[in-house]
């Protein structure tokens, strides 16, 4: 199916597989990004993909249209996550990286994610620009074999050195990549650091167990059964590109990642005295709104 009516929503474009998002859309898009980065200075591009049904597939075509494009693409080897794509824009210095996901939305969708050499969510001035560019017809172009690479290491290295993992040495966690594109990563780098992992869901599957791969209460439940029954700490889980998160307590209790993000908050203000400005990323959350206000943070 052809569409020209391809839309960058608030993180990408996603669509429905059995509908608009193809491979001739995906092509399109993939030259309409190479028309936007030409403006630029370096050809470097990075490629990353999900667990989700012929994310690679799509991801392939992408580096074969940018690298007939004459740009210098890297396609990671395995599916990666979207923040380990996003490092590893800024860390080598590529001009921007483009992500195959739908992030926690049903497996019949996927997505198209631009990410600009800043590493964060591209600006809608951005992504009309890159709509602007999009050709009537598809781009075909001979599949190229692009330069494979894993950044997981290099990823666990800039971790490990901005955030003190030690502190989990000994404590039993349960981690649930939910089938999605971050199975292996937080497990491999707990257990690095002395934490006993157990992961459950930790291979890629295109129907997510036929959950969406979002992790709120209702997919957590079975996290939330392992770490009660193996008397856990606390147990992790991740979305399809491990770009959000929840986590469970030693009672299976939940807590939504906006949950954590107040905890996290008081524990700064009452424990560790820290005083600041506030710089609030979810004005209709209004929890989080109130804690500003309770705690009197200059916003």
């Amino acid at each position: 199916m052809f569409t020209s009516q391809i839309r960058f929503g608030t993180d990408g474009w996603r669509s429905r597989m059995d509908a608009d998002f193809n491979r001739t859309n995906v092509r399109r898009l993939a030259y309409a990004v190479g028309k936007y980065l030409s403006k630029k200075q370096g050809k470097s591009v990075i490629v990353g993909y999900d667990t989700r049904r012929n994310s690679s597939v799509f991801a392939l075509d992408v580096a074969s249209v940018l690298g007939a494009m004459g740009y210098k693409v890297q396609l990671t080897s395995r599916p990666t996550p979207t923040p380990v794509v996003a490092y590893t824009v800024v860390r080598t210095q590529a001009l921007a990286a483009v992500q195959i996901t739908a992030s926690h939305n049903p497996p019949i969708y996927n997505g198209f994610k631009f990410i600009p050499d800043y590493g964060g969510p591209a600006f809608p001035e951005i992504t009309s620009e890159i709509e602007s560019y999009l050709p009537e017809g598809d781009v075909y172009t001979q599949q190229l074999e692009a330069q494979r690479f894993d950044p997981m290491a290099d990823y666990f290295e800039f971790v490990s050195k901005n955030v003190d993992l030690t502190r989990l040495q000994g404590l039993k966690i349960v981690t649930d990549p939910l089938y999605g594109a971050g199975f292996g990563y937080l497990s491999t780098l707990l257990s690095r650091f002395g934490a006993k992992v157990e992961e459950i869901h930790g291979y890629p599957d295109p129907e997510f167990g036929g959950l969406s791969p979002e992790p709120n209460r209702e997919n957590t439940r079975e996290l939330a059964k392992k770490v009660v029954e193996s008397k856990a700490d606390f147990g992790i889980a991740n979305d399809g590109d491990a770009d959000r998160f929840a986590a469970v307590d030693e009672k299976g209790e939940h807590y939504s990642s906006n949950m954590l993000v107040l905890v996290i908050a008081d524990y700064l203000f009452r424990l560790k005295g820290l005083r600041g400005k506030w710089q609030g990323l979810f004005p209709r959350q209004a929890s989080l709104t109130s804690f500003v206000r309770a705690t009197e943070f200059p916003s």
